[in-house]
């Protein structure tokens, strides 16, 4: 998302928080050069053998994750209440299921992440369109059938900024990361942490209070432990079909 690089306060903070996470013996994914949907995605996907699977975030490219086991659990922000979002709230809100998503964030986009979008088209718009098309190549179809579409401003959009709207696609389209979901199962036991790693390395010397001994036990969700016996399928890596060629080259094979 271009976005700017952290100040080297909250670089330390953050590695404090992820050494100290691990201490009190909870596992943390990681897959070097895929971001953290990725991850998410990867695992909603492996797990599908659990009935509650949780995502806490409220990304809206996450959205395409939620499924009949997996559900999104969106905190509170300002005014904003926290939301619990299933597949039907996927529906009420967007208006298209989740596997859908990706297309409605490249046809409306999300300035969050820095997807443009196509112009003329907001949420309303893109949920219709991908109603009427179904996917990239119905919309191109359509472009390329010769019909007399309707609204003509936003069909023109569309074949303006095609190469845009594929570009889009790819970025909203979350892929497989090769994370060891099965090992990630595991309890790890929390470690005994010693005087100088509290609170007082994160904040850089101030005068915090700080408890030694050993951690109490990490808390782990029942749900979250995989049946005996049981070995996960490896995540098969991520398919995506090449895009259709811009409409009026479509047009030409008619």
């Amino acid at each position: 998302a271009q976005r700017e690089r952290p100040d080297d306060a909250e670089v330390s903070q953050k590695r404090w928080l992820m050494d100290r996470i691990q201490k009190d013996g909870y596992q943390i994914a990681r897959a070097k050069g895929f971001e953290a949907d990725d991850i998410i995605f990867t695992l909603c996907k492996a797990y599908h053998w659990c009935q509650d699977v949780r995502i806490v975030a409220s990304d809206k490219d996450l959205a395409q994750c939620v499924g009949y086991c997996v559900r999104m659990f969106v905190p509170a922000v300002g005014t904003r209440p926290a939301e619990i979002r299933g597949t039907e709230e996927i529906v009420a809100k967007f208006g298209v299921t989740p596997d859908r998503m990706p297309l409605w964030l490249a046809l409306c986009g999300d300035s969050s992440d820095n997807i443009p979008g196509v112009p003329g088209i907001g949420p309303k718009k893109a949920a219709a369109l991908i109603e009427l098309c179904g996917s990239l190549t119905g919309i191109a179809e359509k472009l390329a059938s010769g019909e007399d579409l309707k609204p003509p401003a936003m069909w023109k959009s569309l074949s303006d900024n095609w190469e845009q709207l594929v570009v889009s696609l790819k970025l909203t389209q979350l892929e497989d990361a090769p994370v060891a979901h099965v090992a990630l199962l595991e309890k790890r036991e929390p470690e005994k942490l010693v005087a100088d790693e509290g609170e007082d390395d994160m904040m850089n010397g101030a005068s915090t209070e700080q408890s030694a001994g050993t951690v109490t036990d990490a808390e782990f969700d029942p749900i979250s432990k995989a049946p005996d016996g049981y070995v996960a399928p490896e995540p098969k890596p991520a398919t995506k079909s090449e895009p259709p060629p811009k409409p009026d080259a479509l047009a030409k094979t008619k």
